[in-house]
């Protein structure tokens, strides 16, 4: 019997050519030529991507991984890139220098005494670092038109904390110009209250730009804020109008603590969300 595929001789009951493989069916006295196939070969999957490399920055001890960015960072810088404005930039910048420049005041109202040369240097630094910042309420307001709606998780979160630190510098104001002594209240109670005000209008103008709260919340620290305003002044102005300097000096304190808690309560009337229509 030989193979019909290579023509060799094979044996009569071999199920395939000993020579090209090829199966011989017996059984039917057929034969089914079929090649043998090499097995394909298994795919592999491909590697994963490699990470990519971190940032890296020298210093004394060679090279080393850079420091990564807190998380509030990166929000600020992706917020800032799609919103941030020419007149924002301007505003930021003049609450910046309204806070360098109260400081200063503050420093130098604190250091001098009645009279002296320090201390009507406070009272110029604190009057142009008051002037700044209601310029950068302007600023804020124009970048709120400019830009694109400015939305990030800590809005709120910075707001109450420039609305907190007004309040605490105007309460230290008062009790400077209640506890010390009139020299000395003369010349620092302004300044603190003057440090006050301006964190105050900073807050202002952040609420005003963000406008991170919503009606029930604004309507609340309106109310609270305007009614410690007008306490404060029915006390300012009855102070104000006795006739010894004492009163009218207390008078002072009561009355730059009523100017900051007014401009709180602003700012949270201007600060109020608008929900699309």
């Amino acid at each position: 019997m030989n193979c019909p595929n290579c023509a060799s001789e094979i044996s009569a009951g071999v199920k395939f050519c000993p020579r090209c493989g090829t199966q011989i069916s017996a059984a039917q006295g057929e034969t089914v030529v079929e090649k043998p196939h090499p097995a394909p070969a298994a795919s592999a999957a491909p590697p994963p991507p490699p990470p990519p490399p971190r940032p890296t920055a020298s210093g004394p001890g060679g090279t080393h991984p850079a420091p990564v960015p807190p998380a509030v960072w990166m929000e600020a810088r992706k917020t800032w890139a799609r919103v941030g404005t020419r007149s924002l930039a301007v505003a930021c910048t003049l609450v910046g220098l309204a806070v360098l420049v109260s400081f200063i005041g503050l420093v130098s109202g604190t250091a001098g005494s009645l009279g002296s040369s320090t201390s009507i240097h406070g009272q110029t630094w604190a009057s142009v670092g008051l002037i700044l910042v209601i310029l950068s309420v302007g600023g804020f307001a124009l970048a709120r038109t400019e830009s694109g709606v400015w939305h990030a998780e800590r809005d709120l979160n910075v707001g109450l904390g420039l609305g907190g630190l007004a309040a605490l510098f105007a309460l230290i104001g008062l009790i400077l110009f209640h506890a010390a002594g009139a020299a000395r209240a003369a010349t620092s109670g302004p300044t603190w209250t003057g440090f006050g005000t301006v964190w105050g209008f900073a807050a202002l103008g952040w609420l005003l730009f963000t406008r991170p709260l919503d009606r029930a919340r604004a309507m609340t620290a309106a109310t609270i804020s305007g009614g410690i305003a007008l306490l404060f002044t029915v006390i300012g102005l009855a102070l104000g109008l006795g006739d010894s300097f004492t009163d009218v000096l207390h008078s002072q304190g009561w009355l730059g603590a009523a100017t900051v808690a007014a401009i709180l309560a602003t700012g949270a009337a201007l600060g109020i969300r608008r929900d699309p229509l």
